[in-house]
């Protein structure tokens, strides 16, 4: 919790706290759970190092490293656009192949290399998976690097991953949720027949609130309704955000996320220094992911979602 709202120190008080007392108890699970938890509360507010510093540390005090700490690393790694650092990891630093090509570890790695645009490397990484060991396809993985494909505008590849998506996951093809992820997804919008409109009704309850100064505000997505909402939408163009080298990554529409409209609402009715804490009931775009850090660099102020 202390993490996601981007409270390290009390995170490091806590962590110092609960070692000490994991040490008198000497459960080796315990101590993973606990490293783990501050090595991504690290990489999610953006000290990779310190996060790395304690990966070590877990080695050294317990002469083994579990898959979920490394897949820890590496997701901290393809957060901040550290693909050689990840790749380091990958190649040199894990030596069994059963923990490189366990589902979350290859996972992460593969999401560093799509979110950064080694597309073509993390095809190869997923091909790789499935072949160790029969590994059953893994739609997050496949999802990944679609989305890859349109961030990236490689059209063509985009075609070739949303078939071999379909071909493995075709089960999942009316199902809403999954729908709407094609549709966020794919460039390749006319072979999504009711998708947009799937879009629609699954985010239709998707909101998100801000609590400034004890005053809880709701936004949704899509609220043209709602008069703050109005007034955010206006002081969101993409001219205005231009200032900032910030591109869209979809279209306009992610200007109409709830989340976003919480946080250009916050921005605009309170100081500098008043740290902006969102909840979201849903999860996050890769654009709107973008905008945030541009965002909060250009306002030189926390923001939590």
């Amino acid at each position: 919790l202390y993490g996601k709202c981007g409270i390290l120190s009390m995170c490091a008080e806590l962590f110092e706290l609960r070692q000490s007392v994991q040490q008198q108890r000497q459960k080796q699970s315990d101590t993973i759970l606990l490293y783990n938890a501050m090595m991504n509360a690290y990489g999610a507010n953006g000290q990779l190092s310190k996060a790395k510093q304690l990966f070590h540390a877990m080695q050294n005090e317990l002469g083994v490293v579990v898959s979920d700490s490394y897949a820890i690393l590496l997701n901290c790694c393809s957060h901040f656009a550290n693909v050689d650092e990840a790749k380091q990891i990958w190649n040199e630093e894990i030596e069994d192949d059963r923990i490189r090509y366990d589902k979350y570890v290859s996972t992460s790695f593969i999401d560093c290399l799509s979110r950064n645009g080694y597309v073509q490397d993390a095809l190869q990484y997923i091909e790789a998976y499935e072949n160790y060991n029969g590994n059953k396809p893994d739609d997050i993985m496949w999802m990944s690097v679609l989305s890859a494909c349109k961030k990236y505008g490689n059209r063509e590849l985009g075609q070739y991953v949303y078939e071999q998506y379909m071909q493995r996951f075709e089960h999942f093809k009316d199902n809403k949720i999954y729908a709407k992820k094609l549709a966020s997804a794919s460039a390749l919008y006319a072979n999504l027949k009711n998708a947009t409109e799937t879009t629609h009704d699954v985010a239709k309850d998707k909101y998100s609130e801000i609590d400034m100064y004890g005053t809880v505000h709701k936004f949704f997505m899509y609220d043209a309704k709602s008069a703050h909402a109005k007034e955010v939408v206006v002081k969101t163009t993409l001219d205005g955000l231009n200032e900032l080298d910030y591109k869209n990554d979809t279209d306009v529409t992610s200007m109409h996320h709830s989340e976003r409209l919480a946080i250009m609402f916050g921005c605009m009715n309170t100081p500098k220094d008043y740290n902006i804490v969102v909840n979201k009931n849903g999860t996050i775009c890769s654009d709107c992911h973008a905008f945030l850090t541009y965002l909060a660099n250009a306002e030189k102020r926390t923001i939590t979602v």
